[in-house]
């Protein structure tokens, strides 16, 4: 078996429970980093084809104009409602 250092740097993907493949990554420091939030969402939007933007809280924590970090992730999509 070969040991986590010999992976270190390179990417695998991470299935969730909804099937759906995300990129993860294996650290030589803490083994495998799982995909955050934000690489699931856009995974799940390039899978069924669809657009997707973050809503004004989320997009104004992300480019640093507000300290209030929002509890839920929320996005408007084009797609239809699951």
């Amino acid at each position: 078996m070969q040991s986590i250092t010999t992976f270190a740097g390179k990417s695998f993907y991470y299935s969730n429970s909804s099937g759906n493949l995300c990129p993860s990554i294996i650290s030589g420091y803490i083994g495998e980093v799982l995909p955050s939030a934000e690489e699931v969402a856009l995974s799940i939007a390039k899978r069924d084809q669809v657009k997707i933007v973050p809503t004004d809280f989320y997009e104004l924590n992300a480019l640093g104009l507000s300290t209030q970090v929002p509890m839920n992730l929320v996005y408007l999509t084009d797609g239809a409602q699951e």
